[in-house]
């Protein structure tokens, strides 16, 4: 997408733009790499932008928060449920947060818990590349693991999210109680998570192969007060046996 686009969604008009060079610049510090996905037909191509978590054995670790149990599973209609909503309140939640003073990227997903037979967890993983202390950041002291895994001043970021997450489900009617947190490798097989933005400052970036104006999660973020977001058609890739024989997304 080389020039600026108006889609017109169910709660008004949300504006996409060309991603900047210091956005495809911070990704490159959240994720193994950006590379080109060809796709499409021959007649209609459609390069994507991939952003690569991990080649070979590499494993990408996220910060994940679990809340609750749900019996019956993963696939228990409780727990899919919470799952979805999870997903359509991240972008009220980072509404809240980008606010505050943010510098890096961030990337939070909704994400579901569980082995086979035993009760779920629903919450979010997070994945972050911080670039500073937040100005309007919630206190919590350094956390010596966290700083470790995620970079320098990640436990104000990561606590942060947690907390403003926090927020917007108690404005949607739910309290939850947290019932697990760790570091999580993004290819866990317990895990399953999915995710639809990507904070770069005050920046956020929408990822998706296409676009379409009946997208409900589009009227979402319009409803969360993001009406401008820069965009490029994009997808995840979790998982590459080689390194790309050439990077790269040319940016």
């Amino acid at each position: 997408m080389s020039e600026a686009r108006i889609i017109a969604t169910d709660a008004g008009p949300l504006t996409l733009v060309p991603p900047r060079r210091e956005t495809f610049a911070a990704l490159k510090t959240l994720v193994r790499d950006l590379v080109l996905i060809e796709s499409g037909t021959p007649d209609e191509p459609l390069p994507l932008l991939g952003l690569l978590f991990a080649v070979g054995d590499e494993q990408r670790f996220g910060l994940r928060t679990g809340y609750g149990w749900f019996e019956g599973g993963t696939e228990s209609d409780d727990a899919v449920q919470h799952h979805r909503v999870g997903r359509w309140l991240i972008p009220h939640a980072l509404q809240a947060f980008r606010a505050r003073g943010f510098r890096g990227a961030l990337l939070p997903a909704s994400c579901i818990w569980g082995e086979a037979g035993q009760s779920a967890q629903v919450g979010e993983l997070q994945f972050v590349a911080p670039a500073g202390p937040m100005r309007d950041g919630q206190g919590t002291a350094p956390i010596a693991g966290f700083e470790r895994r995620f970079g320098a001043c990640a436990s104000q970021v990561l606590m942060t999210f947690v907390m403003d997450m926090g927020a917007a489900w108690a404005k949607a009617g739910v309290k939850r109680t947290m019932t697990d947190i760790e570091p999580c490798p993004h290819m866990h097989a317990s895990v399953r998570w999915a995710a639809d933005l990507v904070l770069v400052d005050d920046r956020i970036m929408l990822i998706r192969p296409r676009l379409d104006h009946r997208d409900p999660f589009l009227a979402e973020m319009v409803r969360a007060g993001i009406t401008e977001a820069e965009y490029a058609p994009s997808t995840f890739v979790l998982h590459a046996a080689e390194p790309p024989e050439q990077a790269v997304w040319d940016a």
